[in-house]
């Protein structure tokens, strides 16, 4: 097995990996357990924290109330209940936990309390039952969808920050309530309840809920002691006063507030006993619009939504992201996976990107359709490194969480691979601005420093999960009629305002489709192009580059200078205006980075089975 790299370091701590053993396994970094439960039954006493990678689906209902199950990092960590298993009595930390019964006479926990288990705890083991001590999910950040959670309580007893409820279970002693003692709750996401899962607050208990958001979830409206503050309300959300729903009407927010308010008004409800609403965004839009694709379990905020108040501040638990959502039918969705390119043991079933199983394969993978972004508002946080090679004006960059790689100093030897520069240096006779990315073909080279205290960062082991490696053009792209003919992997976009056919598909304005072999054309109007993407046929060679005003033609680029023919002009892929200057009725004989509204990327899923 590889050496794994672990983000988490507690001393002490037991830590599973599922790709571990419970048999040759001791619960190390090096030899970690395979399932929580032999972690949990370790040793002589109960380990306090457990550390874990991977997908888990196993009975853990029967916590001591004093135990951490951590995810090395957010979403390293799936819980599965399979609709039978509890993760009942712990602390959940960086946790994704999904499917997890709803508590009930057959499903009970250690201490016998049945109706009351789900996700989460009390806060120990000799008061689980007693309303007055719920921890409710007991633990920040982690991910609870269509599953129970003790009590019914969507919240916790101390502040529970950066958490999503979605699509909680209830039975019929515990609905669902908001719950909020103490500092308060900030930036969650809750979605998905109905009216008739949800029951109002525990009596005599109060608090506010900051910065978070609300998509089709319920509310009543004297869910009295219940303050929500800075926090986004869809569209979707409803209102209920005596089992009767009040209407909320209105384009702009104060519209709708002041819709909700008169509704509370007329139906009578008393002042003191209504949830209170502060500088809160009564948004007009669905769930769906300002969270990517919720009912797929993506969280995080359309860049574009009222989620998003101001680069880098958002509400709600998960940021802004580009949205690629999965489709088993990706036919007129633009932005979206082609379940056409799924190969190997990748295959597209019921909507979702699936390993096969029964493939005999052991790699697969399946290609995005175009995304386009306007790079000077969303940050591509870093781009295909062979691809950065050729145009060393662009840079990656990483997430502003702690790297995990090694970093080399000026005169140590560099392993062959990839680096991120942190500071300036040279390498090879060129110099590397920070965050450009340095690669290291030859062996025995070293490189020397152009800044006080510059270093490169080894960004190519698979563990180092925070650079994001994206293929990406920020250049115009090339165009071609039907009759240009299609190459087998090119990607194609479909750049027009027209439909267009392929391979029987109906290809709409904005979608893209990748070609399945050299023979295919698409079919439409006369004249019609669509835009070479990632189609490196097109391109004469490596050294050829795309000249950022001209669009549809290409020059030659050698060790970063232009290189003219004998008559002083750039040797150039194609039409002679492409070389001549704009007093001449052409475009230009320089190459200039153009400042660009849209960049274009794809991306790749690939997937390796071990066994």
């Amino acid at each position: 097995m590889k050496p794994l790299k672990w983000r988490t370091n507690i001393s002490g701590a037991v830590y599973v990996h599922e790709k571990g053993s419970d048999v040759s396994g001791d619960g190390t970094q090096q030899k970690p357990f395979e399932t929580l439960r032999r972690a949990w039954e370790s040793g002589s006493s109960r380990p306090s924290q457990i550390v874990c990678i991977g997908f888990f689906s196993e009975d853990m209902a029967d916590g001591n109330h004093a135990c951490v199950i951590r995810g090395d990092y957010m979403g390293a960590a799936v819980f599965d209940g399979a609709d039978t298993y509890l993760i009942y009595g712990f602390t959940h930390l960086n946790m994704v936990i999904q499917n997890c019964a709803a508590g009930n006479s057959e499903v009970k926990v250690w201490t016998g309390s049945g109706l009351l288990a789900g996700a989460g705890r009390a806060s120990h083991a000799g008061i689980v039952g007693y309303a007055h001590y719920v921890n409710g999910v007991a633990g920040s950040p982690v991910i609870l969808d269509k599953t129970g959670v003790y009590y019914g309580a969507a919240g916790g007893t101390t502040a529970v920050s950066y958490n999503v409820f979605s699509r909680l279970k209830s039975n019929e002693n515990y609905p669902i309530r908001l719950y909020v003692r103490y500092s308060g709750a900030q930036h969650n996401t809750y979605y998905g309840v109905p009216i008739a899962q949800r029951a109002k607050g525990l009596g005599g208990y109060s608090g506010i809920i900051y910065t978070s958001v609300f998509g089709a979830w319920d509310f009543f409206v004297d869910d009295t002691g219940i303050e929500l503050n800075g926090c986004v309300v869809c569209a979707d959300c409803k209102f209920y006063y005596n089992d009767v729903e009040i209407p909320v009407n209105g384009a702009t927010s104060t519209e709708r507030y002041n819709s909700l308010v008169a509704g509370m008004d007329s139906a009578g409800v008393p002042g003191a006993n209504r949830m209170t609403f502060v500088d809160c965004i009564f948004t007009p839009l669905a769930s769906d619009q300002v969270m990517n694709n919720p009912e797929k379990g993506d969280f995080t905020l359309n860049p574009d939504g009222p989620g998003v108040r101001a680069p880098g501040i958002y509400l709600g638990a998960l940021p802004p992201a580009v949205n690629i959502p999965i489709m088993d039918d990706s036919s007129q969705q633009p932005g979206t996976w082609d379940e056409n390119t799924a190969s190997g043991c990748v295959t597209v079933l019921n909507n979702e990107i699936c390993l096969d199983d029964q493939s005999a394969s052991m790699q697969g993978e399946i290609l995005s359709k175009i995304v386009s972004v306007n790079p000077s508002e969303i940050n591509i946080n870093a781009f295909f490194a062979q691809f950065a090679s050729k145009f060393k004006g662009y840079f990656a960059s990483l997430w502003n969480d702690d790297t995990v790689g090694v970093e080399y100093s000026p005169s140590n030897i560099l392993p062959l691979g990839f680096y991120i520069v942190k500071g300036s240096v040279v390498y090879d006779n060129q110099n590397f601005g920070n965050n450009s990315i340095v690669i290291v073909t030859v062996e025995g080279t070293t490189f020397s420093d152009a800044a006080s205290g510059s270093t490169l960062l080894a960004i190519d082991d698979p563990n180092s999960l925070n650079v994001v490696w994206v293929r990406e053009t920020p250049m115009p792209y090339l165009s071609i009629e039907s009759t240009a003919g299609l190459e087998a992997g090119g990607t194609y976009l479909n750049r027009g305002n027209e439909n267009i056919t392929y391979r029987s598909r109906t290809i709409a304005p904005g979608e893209s489709f990748v070609a399945e072999n050299s023979v295919d054309t698409f079919s439409g109007s006369s004249g019609y192009t669509v835009g070479v993407m990632f189609d490196d046929s097109r391109v004469p060679s490596a050294e050829w580059i795309p000249a950022a005003l001209w669009g549809e033609y290409f020059v030659w680029k050698s060790a970063g200078v232009i290189q003219h023919d004998a008559d002083g002009v750039p040797i150039s892929s194609g039409n002679y205006l492409s070389f001549q200057t704009t007093a001449n009725g052409g475009y230009s004989d320089q190459i200039i980075k153009s400042i660009m509204n849209k960049a274009y990327f794809q991306l790749k899923i690939f997937v390796n089975k071990y066994r």
